[in-house]
């Protein structure tokens, strides 16, 4: 056999987003691919779940998610409506705000659900009384008043260029109040000596204003060199800041007041507005989970719509897409954590597929009803070119992986300079116990060459059977170039 002209053996590094660009441990692109269960392996991630209403079908998005200390969960529509999960699969009404806007904030604070409406402030004893008016704001028009209940367990809400509060007994309107045009989006914990406020100046220029929560102005700011904040999250010591019309991602270490690059997005049309809503930034296990939406058909192929997910640690940062649909008719508004019968802690969220005009509220699947990785999940890797004025000549494609479990499968296709569309090598590698699938297959005049595969677990209710690759390889030999 001859020398491998593609050797893969670790996918741990994640994906770039680059057809061309990354380490030796990362690949271009991938949907519904985990490479982080067995550090160095690659296989299928989690498939999702299409929840619905009790009644009727959904019509509208969610931009906030709400679990409770009474173990429920509940969520906040557009339609001015909150709903809570009643069972695996179904949400059922709870209330219609009377104030006609849609839900633009919502926590649990001190045995309350609160939420944020139209300029007024709503609240619900997770029992049988509802309060559409319990509070005035300020602001009638801002599309986000984000809540944030901080580590010195006050209340606080975004209200335009305002930051009231609520302790309990006292609520303070205007407790902060940042110069006119300034717009606050978003608020997060910044260690234990700051909360951090996220906002933009007439969607020119943005600052993170840091605030102990007593002194009567603020008392810090980091400067963001973007146009506007769009959302924020705070883990591990660090402040994940989303930002920019690429919707680009910085991170600030606690005690610093510099925020670095570590993550952009790429647009191919300059008009177009990238964005991570407020509501839309998740953490579990020391991971954030987050959803790209506005990406248009120009960009979807180089950086789809859809569910990311990071390690929340810059020295070992890698990125990876956990769901994709098609890639740029998605919204996807918010995101929620919560506990989904015997499923554990798992993720939420909520998509509007403009193009087909339906909605959807989505959670892994992991009841003990459903395979949960029973989805293909797909990886590219890298486009890899011959040396200069040589091509290369494939021989055999081979795919190595632990003992294949039983009705899944791996498929492996290729595409070399010029082709549109991918080929599959051989047939549908299935055969249960085996350990390595080689195919001979020879191709001349390669130029470049790029290999996709295909993972697919289990589709049997209760079965965590999936694959695990541990090699893609191709080899051949390099010849002169003819043309």
């Amino acid at each position: 056999m001859k020398k491998p002209l593609i050797d893969i053996t670790d996918w741990s590094g994640g994906m770039t987003l680059k057809e061309r660009a990354g380490g030796k441990n990362q690949f271009h692109i991938g949907n519904q691919i985990d490479f982080s269960s067995q550090p160095g392996k690659l296989t299928v991630g989690s498939s999702w779940y299409n929840m619905g209403l009790a009644s009727g079908d959904i019509d509208f998005q969610v931009p906030f998610f709400q679990y409770t200390s009474d173990n429920e969960l509940y969520i906040g529509g557009d339609n001015a409506k909150i709903y809570k999960k009643t069972d695996t699969g179904t949400f059922t009404l709870q209330h219609t705000d009377t104030n006609g806007s849609g839900v633009k904030g919502m926590t649990e604070y001190k045995g309350y659900l609160i939420w944020a409406s139209n300029g007024k402030l709503g609240r619900f004893d997770l029992s049988s009384t509802w309060n559409d008016n319990w509070q005035s704001l300020n602001n009638s028009t801002t599309d986000f008043h984000y809540l944030k209940v901080w580590v010195d367990n006050i209340l606080y809400i975004a209200d335009g260029r305002y930051l009231d509060t609520w302790d309990g007994t006292t609520f303070t309107s205007q407790a902060l109040d940042l110069d006119v045009g300034w717009e606050i989006r978003c608020l997060e914990t910044f260690g234990n000596l700051y909360l951090a406020i996220g906002a933009s100046f007439s969607n020119t220029y943005s600052k993170i204003f840091l605030w102990n929560g007593t002194d009567s102005s603020w008392n810090d700011e980091i400067l963001i060199p973007e146009p506007n904040i769009k959302a924020m999250k705070f883990k591990n010591g660090y402040l994940w800041v989303w930002a920019g019309n690429s919707a680009n991602l910085y991170v600030v270490p606690v005690g610093s007041r510099t925020a670095t690059k570590i993550w952009q997005f790429t647009k191919e049309n300059p008009k177009n507005n990238l964005t991570v809503y407020p509501g839309a930034v998740v953490e579990r296990g020391g991971t954030i989970f987050f959803a790209l939406s506005g990406v248009d058909s120009n960009s979807y192929k180089i950086n789809p719509a859809g569910i990311y997910s990071f390690r929340a640690d810059p020295s070992r940062f890698t990125v990876n897409l956990v769901f994709q649909d098609t890639g740029y008719t998605e919204t996807y508004k918010g995101m929620g954590v919560g506990v989904s019968g015997s499923g554990g802690i798992v993720i939420y969220c909520s998509e509007y597929n403009s193009t087909s005009s339906y909605y959807r509220i989505k959670r892994e699947k992991v009841e003990s009803n459903e395979a949960p990785y029973s989805s293909e999940g797909y990886m590219e890797t890298f486009w890899y070119d011959a040396p200069s004025n040589t091509e290369m000549i494939t021989e055999v494609f081979g795919i190595e992986c632990d003992a294949l479990p039983s009705s899944t499968y791996i498929k492996l296709y290729y595409k070399k300079q010029g082709d549109s569309s991918w080929t599959q090598i051989g047939s549908t590698f299935q055969t249960a116990g085996e350990t390595k699938f080689l195919t001979k297959k020879i191709i001349h005049n390669i130029i470049s060459l790029k290999l996709k595969v295909s993972i697919k677990g289990s589709t049997s209710s209760n079965s965590y059977l999936r694959p695990f690759v541990t090699r893609l390889f191709v080899t051949g030999g390099l010849v002169n170039r003819k043309y």
